[in-house]
């Protein structure tokens, strides 16, 4: 299920690297304007936050799941909804099914967020095989697990197309490696990632205006500068959600019917999301014959 350039740099993250500034010069790195969205954001996050964990805490007592480190909610894959960590998923169900609906030969989206309420790192998750009508499977690796990214974008990000200098926090990047951009929240930044021949690790700030100079960054030919192939362990952040995304694939020839399987949500090979981890499928009915 390669999505990649030759380069190996996906093909969904370049349009947003691209709008966000990733082309410019490195050199220009302090800002002289207001981040006034984002500072309205980041106190809205703090009224929100201990909010959440009250409400999260409730319906999890409610629905008979209290000790777990983790809550899980299934969520629309596509929506207006902007899913920041301190935004509650009301579209969302407790421990519910993410759900698809496709056709053979099909690829389609199912997204899910994590709770979590302490600081949790190295959190592993992983997808197991789809099981469907007489055994029929699709296999975990036709399953793409990736992280929602937030960042800094412009003010006016998914509400206009004019350009604003100001900047806000966007869940926007589809990522294999979190740690590909580093969102620097003390100096309103976004840094890129880059590793030189020998491993080493530099960051490259990426938050200017667009500038399109001979010193730009520019990721198609930043060699060092690459997602994982597969999703990495990621950090879970105290009363905070993390918004995830998988993409399915049925194949031309896949048998109709309704498919079931299950994401491992861990630490250290411990579940902390909850017995059996949580669970996702296709719709009923099926992934349809796409002949009829």
């Amino acid at each position: 299920m390669s999505r990649t350039h030759s380069n190996n740099l996906p093909r969904h993250l370049l349009p947003a690297l691209a709008a966000a500034g990733l082309f410019a010069a490195a050199s220009a790195e302090a800002q002289t304007w207001p981040n006034v969205i984002y500072h309205e954001q980041k106190a809205r996050a703090a009224k929100a936050m201990p909010a959440n964990r009250a409400r999260v805490e409730a319906e999890m007592k409610a629905a008979g799941l209290s000790g777990n480190r983790v809550a899980w909610y299934a969520v629309p894959a596509m929506s207006d909804v902007q899913r920041l960590a301190d935004t509650f998923p009301v579209d969302g169900v407790l421990a519910g099914e993410a759900r698809a609906l496709l056709a053979q030969g099909e690829f389609e989206a199912l997204s899910f967020q994590l709770f979590a309420f302490d600081n949790i790192k190295d959190v592993t998750l992983s997808a197991s095989d789809l099981t469907g009508p007489g055994g029929a499977k699709i296999a975990g690796k036709d399953i793409d697990l990736r992280v929602v990214k937030i960042w800094f974008q412009n003010g006016n990000a998914w509400v206009s197309y004019f350009d604003d200098p100001g900047l806000k926090l966007v869940p926007e990047l589809l990522l294999h490696d979190e740690n590909l951009i580093k969102v620097d929240l003390e100096k309103e930044a976004n840094y890129a990632r880059v590793r030189d021949e020998k491993g080493k690790e530099s960051w490259v700030w990426i938050s200017a205006p667009k500038d399109f100079g001979s010193n730009g960054f520019k990721p198609r030919d930043e060699k060092g500068f690459r997602d994982a192939e597969t999703l990495q362990p990621v950090a879970l952040d105290r009363d905070a959600f993390k918004q995830f995304i998988l993409t399915v694939h049925a194949a031309k020839d896949q048998k109709p019917g309704t498919y079931r399987g299950k994401v491992s949500v861990a630490q250290g090979g411990k579940a902390l999301a909850g017995p059996g981890g949580a669970k996702i499928a296709t719709k009923d009915h099926d992934i349809r014959d796409a002949t009829h």
